[in-house]
């Protein structure tokens, strides 16, 4: 029996099966129980039946499958899916920085961080109807400032 982690060579690529499966768009356990029935080639090039196929994206110019894409840039298939299903672009799943908390649109990130200086320029300005000490409100403008600026380069 071929355990997820031995290694198959086929057409001058090494990979282990998990990888193989990946990149196949299947499970870990279907490539072994197709391996168990045939030969390295069929099982890696046999279509699934009943299947509707991989998902299929263009980014940079260049056509591949949803898991080719995220094998080759080292993104987690789950974590393009879900920022695709949440509106972005291509381009912006598969071009972003891995980041930690809410997966959220580019555009509407920097829309909260708008409103955010907004309302932190009204507070510095009005006597600080946020209930911030002075200093602290500030603060938080300079850092909300400085943290676009390293975004953008250097402009707000």
């Amino acid at each position: 029996m071929k355990g997820r982690e031995e290694e198959i060579t086929y057409m001058g690529e090494t990979m282990s099966i998990a990888a193989w499966a990946r990149r196949l768009d299947i499970t870990p356990n279907g490539l072994v129980y197709r391996l168990k029935r045939m030969s390295i080639a069929e099982a890696l090039t046999t279509e699934v039946k009943g299947a509707r196929g991989p998902r299929m994206l263009t980014y940079k110019g260049q056509t591949l499958s949803l898991a080719d894409w995220c094998w080759r840039l080292g993104l987690k298939k789950s974590t393009v899916q879900n920022r695709l299903k949440g509106g972005w672009t291509v381009e912006q799943a598969l071009g972003e920085e891995p980041r930690l908390g809410r997966i959220m649109n580019p555009s509407d990130r920097e829309s909260i961080r708008r409103r955010l200086l907004e309302k932190l320029e009204a507070a510095v300005a009005s006597n600080n109807p946020c209930q911030l000490e002075p200093e602290e409100a500030r603060r938080a403008l300079e850092y909300v400032q400085s943290t676009i600026r390293s975004k953008k380069g250097g402009k707000i």
